[in-house]
Order: structure tokens, then C-alpha cells, then sequence
């Protein structure tokens, strides 16, 4: 037990990499495997909150005595910023009834492979799911009806339609980096080319499901 632990209070981890900025910019996973471990992962199983990254390795000024250009971490303005959003955030959401917040439960899923919903190879998610949902009602919070068994559980998660509605993915990216939708759109193709998996209303999904 830590002091913490008897608080009762969450801990946030900030990461100081042990890269520069543009590295992890450029880079799918973000931080080095030696970051993602100490800062995310094992953090993560002692309960911790992930707030981002502050700090990135850069250099500093030439050593007149030494003739040597040293690496050392930097804090950085806006991360520093993001991290103190983060955290009010947070605050904002605690202080906010359970009735009133919006809460989402993420599962694995294989759009390209039929009845794969919530797979995950030695966990029961459907199971954890439901479990899940029972706390949350039982804490407060507007969950509505749930599903008595996890068959039930999957059953409505497919019944779902599936994709988005062009306009909603118009309105959705507008909240993304240019970057990122330019990237998608050079992998998938445009948006409005597509029909959509069950060749309903538009869809920005393309049709890779079996034949």
C-alpha cells in the first residue's frame, strides 16, 4: 500500500521520453518501446492515469570546456498544457453526478471477420462487459437495459449498423488532424466513392467482408 493508496486519490503519469519531439511525432506508436513500458504499461497496472508526454530528449548548448553537445529532457510549453486540460478535465468530470456522465466501454472487434465481436484470446470479454455494466448502474450511473446473458450482449452489439453515414464522417473529421484524414483517404479512397458494406445509405467503410 502507498501514500497514495490511502488517499484515495487518482495519480496521473507523465512521461519524460527518452526521445527527441520529432521522433515520436513521426513514429505509428508514439513513444520507444523502453517508454511505453515504464510510462504506460506497467503504470497502468498500478492504477495509474495516463496524462501524455512533457518532456522530449533535445539538445543543449555546446560545453566551452569540453567542446561537448549534451541531451537532456526539455519540458515542453504545450504539452505542459495539454497535461494541465487533462487534468482539470478530470476534476470537471469528478464533480459532475454519475447521472449525468457519458461513459464508453471499448471491445475488440474485426469488421473483415463475422461473429469475432468482442474476441480476445483467454478473456471473456461479453462476460466482463455485462459485469461491468452491472457496477455502473449499481454506482449511479444511466446505463439503461441490460442484456441478461452475454449472447444477448453480442446479438445487439451486430445489430448495429454498421459504419458511418458520409455526413457524420464529414462532421467527425473535421475534428482531426489533416494529416491523419489525408491518410486515410490515400489507403481507403474518398469518402463519397463508397457504398457502404450492405450497399445502404453512404458509408465511408469500404466492402472487405468475405464474398
Amino acid at each position: 500500500e502507498t501514500l497514495f493508496d490511502r488517499a484515495g486519490v487518482p495519480v496521473f503519469q507523465v512521461i519524460v521520453a527518452t526521445t527527441r519531439r520529432d521522433v515520436w511525432e513521426n513514429n505509428q506508436r508514439g513513444l520507444a518501446p523502453a517508454d511505453l513500458a515504464m510510462h504506460v504499461v506497467l503504470p497502468e497496472l498500478d492504477g495509474r492515469i495516463l496524462a501524455g508526454a512533457i518532456s522530449f530528449k533535445g539538445e543543449r548548448d555546446i560545453d566551452p570546456a569540453l567542446g561537448h553537445r549534451a541531451f537532456a529532457n526539455r519540458p515542453e510549453p504545450d504539452r505542459v498544457t495539454q497535461v494541465a486540460g487533462r487534468v482539470a478535465a478530470f476534476i470537471r468530470l469528478q464533480k459532475t453526478p454519475r447521472a449525468e456522465r457519458k461513459l464508453a466501454i471499448l471491445i475488440p472487434d474485426y469488421p473483415s471477420a463475422p461473429g469475432r465481436t468482442g474476441y480476445a484470446v483467454g478473456l471473456d470479454v461479453p462476460s466482463s462487459v455485462l459485469a461491468m455494466l452491472h457496477d455502473l448502474s449499481e454506482q449511479g450511473y444511466v446505463v439503461g437495459e441490460i442484456p441478461q446473458t452475454p449472447r444477448e450482449l453480442l446479438d445487439s452489439l451486430e445489430g448495429g449498423r454498421d459504419g458511418l453515414g458520409l455526413e457524420e464522417y464529414r462532421k467527425f473529421s473535421k475534428d482531426l488532424p489533416a494529416g491523419a484524414v489525408a491518410a486515410v483517404s490515400a489507403a481507403w479512397g474518398k469518402a463519397e466513392d463508397e457504398t457502404g458494406l450492405r450497399e445502404a445509405p453512404l458509408s465511408v467503410l469500404p466492402d472487405i467482408s468475405p464474398s
